[in-house]
C-alpha cells in the first residue's frame, strides 16, 4: 500500500499544468501574429498551451509578427507540432535565420551561436506541404536597432558644439519641410553616451552623394569614419552600414559653393530595448467644421506607459498606452489646430509627433424659426413659434435672461433694444414652450436658435416680454360657524392657500394667520358685534408681495345669517330705485335751480359792484392804513416817553426815600446815647431805642392807607425833629 501511494505522489510531478510550459515574459507576450488578410491571433503568444494556430493546406498557412523597430534576439521558445518552422527576416526584407522544429514540445528556451542582428519580422509557418500546430512562441534579446535622433534638436555650426541655429525639422517626421545649409555650416549632434551605428536614413532636398559628408567621432572628438551617405529609397527604413563603434558625435556637411539642405535625417544605432524612446507613429486624422479625431499606432516597447496630447501649446490630456485614439468637439470652423502627441517612457524620456489638422467651413444654418409670440401672467410666460421647412432640423434652442439694465439712449428715446439671451434653459423640437419659473413684474429676453442635425447653431431671433403683478388675492369659499355651546366663532376660506389672512375684529387688527390654515376661530369674549348684532368681522388676504385684496365680511354657513342685514328682501331692485330716483330728480330739479337763484343773484351782484369799485376801496384801504399806522407809532412813541418819566420819577422817590431813611437811622442813634444817663436804666433805654422804630414803621403804615395818614405824615416830615419830642 505504501508503495502505490509513493508511486502516485511521484506521478503528481509527472502530469504537466496547463500553463506550466507557457512562454512568458519575451519580446512577443500576448502580442498578436497576424495573417495575409490583417486578422489577429493571439494563441501562440498568450501563455496557454491549451490553444494553438492550426496550419494546413486548405486552412492559413503563415503568420508574421513586425516590430516597430529591428531587434536583436539571443534565444527563443517553442512548443509546436510535427513540420513546424520559424524564419526570421531584417528590415530589407532578408532571410537572417530559419528554425524547423521537430515535433517540439518542450518549451525550453533555445540560444543562438550569436545573436541575431537587425531582426524586423518573425513568421510562423509549417514546412511545405504539411499541417501543424503552433501552441506557444517567443524570442528574447537585450537590445535593438532604433533611430537615435528621432524628435531629438540637430545643431547647425561651423564645428562642433557651435550652434548657429537649431533645424526641428530634420527630425519631425515629416519631409515636407527643409534645413538649408549655407556654404561652411554643417549639422551636427551629440549623444548621451557613446552609440554604435549601424544606418542612417536621408531626405535630400538637392546635391549628389559626392557633395555631401558623414562623419563619425568619438568623445573626444577624434573623427573615426566618414561616409558619402545616399539617399533612402523604397520602403525601406534605413540604410545598413558597417557598425561604427562608440560614437559620441556625428555631423553632416556639404562641399557646394551655393545652399543646400536635408528634408529628413535619421540615425540607427543599436541600443537597450529598456532604453527604447520612440514615438508614435501612422497619425491619421479625419475631421469637421467643429470637430477632429485622431488615430496612431502606439510604440511596443516595454517601457512605454502612454501619452500625452497638447493642443495648440496648451491644453494638455493624459492617455493610458492602451489608448491610441482622441477627439475634440465644439471647435471653432476654418481654425488651425496642432496637436502634440507625446509617448512616455518609464525612464522619464518622450518622444513627440505633431500633426496640424485646419477645420471645415461650417455649413449654412437651416433658418430661423418663424411667427415667435411671447404671452405673460405674473407666473409664466408662453412663447409659441413655427419651426422651419426642412428635414434637418435637429432641436429648437431657448436662452433666456433677466434684463436689468437700459441703455441711456434707450431711456431717452423711450426705446427698448432686444439682444440675444445667453442663458440656455431647454431644447426642443416642438413648437411652444410655457416657463414657469419667471417672476412677477420682470422683463425677460428669450432668443430662440435652430440646430441642424450637423450641429450648426442659427443666430436665432430674440424677443422680449413683461411679466405683469399679481392680481390681488381673493377670498374665496369665505364663511363662519357659531359653536352652539360656547359660542365661539370659527371662520374659514378655501382660497387663497398662499400668504396670510388678516382678521379685523370690530374695525380693529386682531390676527394674522398663513392662508394654508384656512381656517380661524374666535373665542365669544372676543367678538364685536355691528349695530344690526351680526358679528364684526372682516377678512382681508395679503399675496406673498405684501399686497392685500378686497376686504370681505364672510356670511353665517358661507350663505348669510338669517338675521343679518344682508337677507333682508326688499320689494324693489336696484334698477327700480336707480330709476325713481332720476325721476324724482326730475321732478323737483326747478324748485332747486330757483332756490339756487335766490341765494346766488345777490352774491354775483355783490361780486360785479365790487369789481368796478374794487381801485377806489383799493386807495381808501391805503390811506386808511397809512393813517392807522401814523398813529400807532405815535402811541408808542408817547407811551415810551410815560414809561421813561415813569419811571425816572419812581427812581428819584427810591433815592430819597433811601435817603431819609438813613437821617433817621443816625438820628435815632444819636438820642439813644444821649439819654442813657439821664433815664433809666442802659437795658430801658436800649429796649426803648428799639421799640419807637418798630412802633413808628406800624404807624407809617396805618397812616398810608389813608388820605389822612399821608398828610399826616407829609406834615410830620416837615415839621421840625426838635418839634416832635425828640429833646
Amino acid at each position: 500500500m505504501k508503495k502505490i501511494l509513493l508511486i502516485a505522489f511521484g506521478l503528481l510531478f509527472l502530469i504537466p499544468s496547463t500553463n506550466a510550459l507557457a512562454a512568458e515574459g519575451g519580446l512577443l507576450n500576448n502580442k498578436p501574429f497576424k495573417d495575409n488578410a490583417g486578422l489577429e491571433y493571439y494563441q501562440a503568444t498568450d501563455n496557454d498551451i491549451s490553444t494553438s494556430i492550426r496550419f494546413g493546406w486548405y486552412q492559413m498557412n503563415i503568420v508574421t509578427y513586425t516590430f516597430e523597430q529591428p531587434v536583436e534576439i539571443d534565444s527563443y521558445k517553442a512548443y509546436s507540432g510535427l513540420n513546424s518552422a520559424v524564419y526570421y527576416y531584417d528590415s530589407n526584407n532578408v532571410l537572417l535565420h530559419s528554425t524547423v522544429a521537430a515535433d517540439n514540445r518542450t518549451n525550453v528556451r533555445t540560444y543562438f551561436s550569436a545573436p541575431l542582428q537587425g531582426v524586423k519580422k518573425i513568421t510562423l509557418r509549417p514546412t511545405s506541404g504539411n499541417s501543424t500546430d503552433w501552441f506557444e512562441f517567443d524570442v528574447f534579446g537585450t537590445e535593438q536597432i532604433a533611430n537615435l535622433i528621432s524628435g531629438k534638436t540637430i545643431n547647425i555650426g561651423t564645428s562642433l558644439d557651435e550652434t548657429l541655429r537649431t533645424a526641428p525639422k530634420l527630425t519631425d517626421g515629416s519631409v515636407s519641410g527643409r534645413e538649408d545649409l549655407k556654404p561652411g555650416e554643417m549639422y551636427w549632434y551629440k549623444f548621451a553616451g557613446e552609440k554604435d551605428i549601424s544606418g542612417y536614413w536621408i531626405s535630400r532636398y538637392n546635391g549628389n552623394e559626392i557633395n555631401w559628408f558623414m562623419r563619425f567621432y568619438d568623445k573626444e572628438k577624434n573623427l573615426i569614419q566618414t561616409i558619402n551617405p545616399v539617399v533612402s529609397s523604397g520602403t525601406s527604413p534605413y540604410v545598413s552600414i558597417p557598425t561604427v563603434k562608440k560614437v559620441a558625435y556625428f555631423s553632416v556637411h556639404h562641399n557646394r559653393t551655393l545652399d543646400s539642405a536635408y528634408n529628413e535625417l535619421e540615425i540607427y544605432g543599436v541600443t537597450s530595448i529598456d532604453s527604447i524612446h520612440a514615438p508614435v507613429t501612422d497619425i491619421t486624422e479625419t475631421h469637421t467644421h467643429n470637430s477632429i479625431n485622431l488615430e496612431w499606432n502606439n510604440p511596443t516597447a516595454t517601457n512605454f506607459t502612454g501619452t500625452t496630447i497638447k493642443i495648440n501649446g496648451g491644453i494638455e490630456r493624459n492617455l493610458t498606452k492602451e489608448t491610441n485614439t482622441f477627439s475634440s468637439i465644439n471647435l471653432t470652423p476654418e481654425t488651425s489646430y496642432k496637436y502634440e502627441i507625446t509617448a512616455k517612457y518609464t525612464d522619464g524620456n518622450s518622444e513627440v509627433k505633431s500633426i496640424t489638422v485646419i477645420t471645415d467651413s461650417p455649413p449654412e444654418p437651416i433658418g430661423e424659426v418663424i411667427d415667435l409670440s411671447a404671452t405673460a401672467t405674473h407666473e409664466k410666460v408662453n412663447l409659441s413659434w413655427t419651426l422651419p421647412q426642412t428635414d434637418e432640423l435637429k432641436h429648437v434652442n431657448i436662452y433666456r435672461d433677466v434684463v436689468t439694465e437700459t441703455s441711456l439712449l434707450d431711456t431717452l428715446l423711450g426705446i427698448s433694444t432686444a439682444y440675444a439671451a445667453e442663458t440656455k434653459i431647454f431644447e426642443t423640437n416642438g413648437t411652444y414652450f410655457n416657463d414657469l419659473t419667471v417672476n412677477e413684474q420682470t422683463t425677460y429676453e428669450y432668443t430662440l436658435t435652430t440646430t441642424s442635425t450637423e450641429g450648426v447653431e442659427s443666430e436665432g431671433i430674440t424677443t422680449e416680454v413683461t411679466t405683469p403683478k399679481a392680481p390681488a388675492p381673493e377670498i374665496v369659499g369665505g364663511g363662519y360657524e357659531k359653536d352652539p355651546v360656547t359660542g365661539d366663532f370659527t371662520y374659514y376660506w378655501t382660497e387663497p392657500t398662499e400668504g396670510e389672512v388678516k382678521i379685523l375684529v370690530g374695525g380693529t387688527e386682531y390676527q394674522k394667520v398663513a392662508a394654508a390654515s384656512k381656517q380661524i376661530v374666535i373665542p365669544a369674549s372676543d367678538m364685536k358685534y355691528t349695530a344690526f348684532g351680526d358679528p364684526n368681522v372682516t377678512l382681508i388676504p395679503i399675496a406673498l408681495n405684501g399686497e392685500e385684496g378686497a376686504p370681505i365680511k364672510p356670511p353665517l354657513d358661507g350663505i348669510g345669517s338669517p338675521d343679518s342685514i344682508e337677507n333682508v328682501d326688499v320689494p324693489f331692485s336696484a334698477t327700480d330705485l336707480l330709476k325713481s330716483g332720476m325721476g324724482l330728480f326730475i321732478v323737483i330739479a326747478p324748485f332747486v335751480l330757483l332756490a339756487l337763484s335766490f341765494l346766488l343773484v345777490p352774491k354775483l351782484r355783490f361780486l360785479l359792484v365790487q369789481a368796478f369799485t374794487k381801485k377806489e376801496h383799493r386807495a381808501e384801504r391805503k390811506r386808511r392804513f397809512e393813517s392807522e399806522t401814523r398813529e400807532r407809532e405815535e402811541r408808542q412813541k408817547r407811551d415810551r416817553a410815560e414809561r421813561a418819566e415813569r419811571q425816572q420819577r419812581e427812581k428819584t422817590e427810591r433815592e430819597q426815600r433811601e435817603q431819609r431813611e438813613r437821617a433817621e437811622r443816625k438820628d435815632r442813634l444819636h438820642f439813644t446815647e444821649k439819654t442813657i444817663g439821664s433815664k433809666g436804666s442802659r437795658e430801658s433805654v436800649i429796649v426803648k431805642a428799639e421799640r419807637v422804630p418798630k412802633e413808628r414803621k406800624e404807624r407809617a403804615v396805618r397812616q398810608s392807607r389813608s388820605p389822612r395818614g399821608k398828610t399826616e405824615r407829609a406834615a410830620r416830615e416837615r415839621t421840625p425833629r426838635t418839634e416832635r419830642g425828640f429833646n
